[in-house]
């Protein structure tokens, strides 16, 4: 890329930000950290009514074997706590000291105690990396939610947390903001209140009433869009309720409570909408399964919190979660996910993807299409290639990506919806969406993606249009989960998932059927099939069939 291109590309995504985050980034490169406060003696309390979850699955054995983003290996302890050969996130994950909150951690407290002795005898200064105030938040959270549930933390460790919370403090990640932000308010509302660090408290509080309206769309998702994160920021609110549970009424004020009370309700009425009927996460923006805590522990953390559960209907509904920008219809059986919204907040989009107008689609909670998902992050090729238009079950045109998705976690320009529509059909029991998005224009050429979805109690009818005389290439892509085979017979295009056949008649379309691979959680990708249509005279239409294999 040119200089001048490179120019172009910082200016259209520098001129999103807030001007406080450019502030602030400009502080962080003049005093990279900033000291703590130095304190004689730290007090602490734990309070009686905690209700612990092992929110986890095993993320540390006995015998120091780690399994992190589905990459099992034996610990060097000490070098790992910040060994510089090893993947950043994978450190994080270490660093994070998600164990304490694992399954069977009750019976796990001496290996937990040698473990966070471990690494603070052997830490390094406050410039370590793995020292860094997000991963600092969550390890400050996870020690001190173990300690309420009873873990006996020396009066050192407890001196440790202290001056990690108060890194915190002092290190607040305003040039970031979003999901590392509300981590560090997380970890001075409960740092705040173990240790009576009433500015701490004051603080946490003020900030997080006013970050619950912003990062909580009125629909109920984390405004920045991944199913995956919603459900960590929702495990983030639950924590803060659970303490909250702990405290006086004197200690909190009500709007504060009932606020969190009433977020922690919205966001999980969210997730039982959105997720798939086999309790997976789709595959939007930066999502993954198997990171996140599962379905099961969800309910379990939501039951203990008395937050009700409740049932999305599976016969004929469309639901709109306007604000988030998702439509989703559910209809004899089937359930479509059909992304109309914007990429997420313009000031902080590093985890979305140009996926403008992609859709998600199960039978009976078996997933047929997908998008391709995220196994990694990082400044690689792969990195950019998943949160490209081209790994999504939407329209490229082109080869150009919908959104200006670039390095890690950096957007440039970005795809608008200048239209969608819902249409729910009692009579013929039918669903229709439609989108329309300018992702494809340019200053000097407009060019429109316009999607029309038509669902069906046996069919899924998908029109694309691109609205341009001035088109090279456009190319509309169907990625297949895995689970299901595909085959070709005399241009009839088939899916054969464990109880149903989905077929499609390829009969005058310009197609072929490619390798690709689908993402089962980060570390871990499958192969699978991926449909490639090309979109001859700027209109394809497509009619997918489906029926139970013994009907």
């Amino acid at each position: 890329m040119n200089i001048i291109k490179r120019l172009i590309l910082y200016i259209n995504t520098i001129k999103f930000l807030k001007l406080s985050q450019i502030y602030y980034r400009i502080v962080k490169i003049i005093i990279p950290r900033a000291k703590i406060d130095p304190k004689q003696e730290v007090n602490f309390k734990r309070f009686k009514n905690w209700n612990h979850i092992d929110i986890h699955k095993e993320k540390i054995s006995k015998n120091n074997v780690a399994l992190f983003l589905n990459n099992k290996t034996k610990l060097e302890l000490p070098l790992d706590w910040n060994n510089p050969t090893r993947d950043k996130l994978w450190s994080f994950n270490l660093n994070y000291f998600e164990e304490l909150m694992s399954e069977g951690s009750k019976d796990k407290r001496s290996h937990h105690l040698e473990l966070i002795n471990n690494w603070e005898s052997h830490k390094q200064n406050l410039t370590n990396t793995n020292l860094e105030p997000y991963p600092t938040s969550l390890r400050v959270v996870n020690f001190l939610k173990a300690f309420l549930r009873g873990l006996d933390l020396e009066y050192a460790t407890h001196q440790n947390i202290y001056y990690q919370a108060s890194f915190v403090f002092h290190n607040l990640e305003k040039d970031i903001l979003a999901n590392h932000y509300f981590s560090n308010l997380k970890a001075l509302f409960f740092a705040g209140y173990i240790y009576g660090e009433k500015k701490w408290q004051r603080f946490a509080i003020k900030e997080i009433f006013t970050e619950l309206d912003e990062q909580i769309l009125d629909d109920g998702a984390n405004f920045e869009l991944s199913p995956m994160y919603h459900v960590i920021f929702m495990i983030d609110l639950f924590d803060i309720l659970n303490l909250c549970f702990c405290l006086d009424e004197e200690q909190l004020p009500d709007r504060f409570v009932n606020k969190v009370k009433e977020k922690s309700q919205s966001m999980l009425n969210y997730y039982l909408q959105i997720i798939h009927g086999d309790k997976q996460l789709p595959n939007f923006n930066d999502s993954s399964n198997n990171v996140a805590p599962s379905y099961e522990k969800i309910l379990e953390y939501s039951e203990v919190l008395s937050l009700k559960i409740k049932a999305v209907s599976n016969d004929f509904e469309l639901i709109d979660l306007d604000k988030s920008g998702f439509y989703i219809a559910l209809l004899n059986k089937s359930k479509l996910i059909f992304d109309v919204g914007n990429i997420g907040p313009d000031y902080q989009p590093g985890h979305a993807h140009a996926d403008t107008l992609s859709f998600e689609f199960s039978i009976d909670g078996e997933q047929i299409f997908v998008n391709s998902g995220t196994s990694e992050y990082g400044s690689t090729k792969k990195r950019e290639a998943q949160r490209s238009t081209r790994l999504h079950s939407t329209v490229e045109v082109n080869n150009k990506d919908s959104s200006q998705v670039w390095s890690s976690f950096r957007v440039g320009n970005r795809a608008n919806i200048l239209e969608r529509k819902a249409e729910l059909d009692s009579d013929d029991r039918t669903i229709c969406f439609s989108g329309v998005h300018n992702g494809y224009s340019s200053f000097f050429k407009k060019c429109l993606h316009k999607r029309k979805i038509k669902v069906s109690e046996n069919s899924l009818n998908i029109i694309d249009e691109i609205l341009s005389s001035e088109i090279e290439k456009a190319i509309s892509r169907f990625y297949i989960h895995p689970n299901n085979r595909v085959y070709i017979q005399d241009n009839m295009f088939c899916i054969i998932s464990k109880s149903y056949v989905m077929q499609a008649d390829l009969t005058n379309i310009n197609y072929e059927v490619v390798d690709s691979y689908y993402c089962s959680g980060f570390g871990n990708e499958l192969p699978n099939k991926c449909l490639q249509i090309n979109i001859i005279n700027n209109k394809q239409k497509i009619n997918f069939l489906y029926k139970a294999k013994n009907d």
